[in-house]
């Protein structure tokens, strides 16, 4: 599934819901297509992306993948880059009804801008 992330990362509101659980799953890939490149750097400069669980009431806070766009880390405009999937067990389990949200979150100060894009999440049916 591939979801286009607008402008709302841009102004203050940096989680942007992008999936809602039909059935039973686990994640298998998240990536981000900006519309113009991002170049990574130290704080206060910098910015984290990540996908999190908010569950079905939107409390949950499980982080399912994330990707810092620290010293060294660039997405060049319109080129997908894979998110590190966490590696804590659970963490990719996905259950009916929860919902997946992205977040794009300044480190330090304002952060980098975000140039909106596109991020696309994966996720393969779990069989019980």
């Amino acid at each position: 599934m591939t979801i286009p992330i607008g402008t709302s990362l841009k102004r203050r509101k940096p989680w942007h819901s992008v999936y809602i659980s039909t059935f039973d799953s686990q994640l298998a890939e998240v990536t981000y297509i900006p519309n113009a490149a991002m170049v990574g750097a130290d704080s206060p400069a910098s910015r984290v992306l990540e996908l999190v669980n908010t569950e079905s009431d939107g409390n949950g806070t499980t982080v399912m993948a994330t990707l810092a766009l620290t010293a060294g880390v660039t997405i060049n405009a319109f080129n997908k880059r894979a998110l590190t999937l966490s590696t804590v067990p659970g963490a990719l389990d996905v259950t009916e009804g929860e919902i997946l949200a992205f977040r794009s979150t300044p480190v330090g100060g304002t952060g980098m801008a975000d140039p909106s894009g596109l991020v696309a999440v994966t996720v393969a049916r779990r069989y019980a």
